[in-house]
């Protein structure tokens, strides 16, 4: 099964190479293949392990990302990055209520969770299909940074409105939101800066050794576990956590 699907892989980079077709949709349309349609694949033992391949990817696609991102200069676009997060978000928000009570007659609240969760950008997606866009640095940096920040505001929103429907005498307020999600972002870049830098000269040392990927692959999940245990979001945390590696040496 493994084997198949690291083929579907190849196949799908090779299919972006040659015809310029995003080897995310390939990926997609041949998983509906095999998957579903054809039932080559089958489907139970892949949910099962599903949310911890996407921890995984998401680890190191954030990681390749922040060892790659220019610190210099992109982080000037946070502000702006962080700004289009929140109206990304809010905007997914008010249109998933009336779409969701005129088609399913959800509750506000039912429709309003719906809009935070598919509300943010993919940063998986976003950031390993930064590279091949013919687009300005700039334009990159702001997507990059955007969809960053909304894998921690909607998990932040999500788990409050849940919060919500579970307890509907529960009284969130702005002043509540808004506190979750502040503290939720500085947790993480604390927690990234601080791990960045107590684990710096471990990652230099072990990057010559042979089995120096496989150990830092392990650091970094374990920043991810560290953070989402914590209450951060784990993203964020391996991105700042790769930014402050790349980039310790000018501190």
């Amino acid at each position: 099964m493994g084997a198949t699907i690291l083929v579907i892989g190849i196949i799908a980079d090779e299919i972006h190479s040659r015809f310029g077709i995003p080897d995310i949709l390939m990926m997609i349309f041949l998983g509906s293949l095999f998957g579903p349609i054809l039932k080559v694949i089958p489907r139970d033992p892949l949910m099962a392990i599903a949310p911890y391949l996407a921890a995984v990817t998401l680890a190191i696609v954030l990681f390749e990302g922040g060892i790659n991102f220019p610190a210099q200069k992109g982080l000037t676009d946070a502000f702006r990055a962080l700004l289009y997060a929140f109206i990304g978000v809010s905007f997914s928000m008010i249109i998933a209520i009336p779409l969701s009570f005129a088609i399913y007659s959800w509750s506000p609240l039912i429709g309003a969770l719906l809009g935070a969760i598919v509300g943010g950008t993919s940063s998986a997606v976003v950031l390993s299909l930064m590279p091949r866009m013919n687009i300005s640095q700039e334009a990159k940096n702001v997507l990059s940074l955007e969809s960053i920040f909304t894998d921690a505001i909607v998990i932040v929103i999500a788990m409050l409105i849940m919060r919500l429907v579970i307890l509907p005498s529960q009284t969130i307020t702005v002043e509540t939101v808004s506190r979750e999600i502040v503290g939720c972002i500085m947790i993480s870049l604390l927690l990234g800066f601080l791990l960045a830098v107590a684990l710096s000269k471990i990652v230099a040392t072990v990057q010559t050794k042979i089995y120096g990927d496989i150990f830092l692959l392990a650091i970094v999940i374990l920043v991810y576990g560290i953070t989402e245990e914590v209450g951060g979001s784990g993203a964020l945390t391996v991105f700042v956590f790769a930014l402050t590696i790349a980039n310790i040496r000018h501190l």
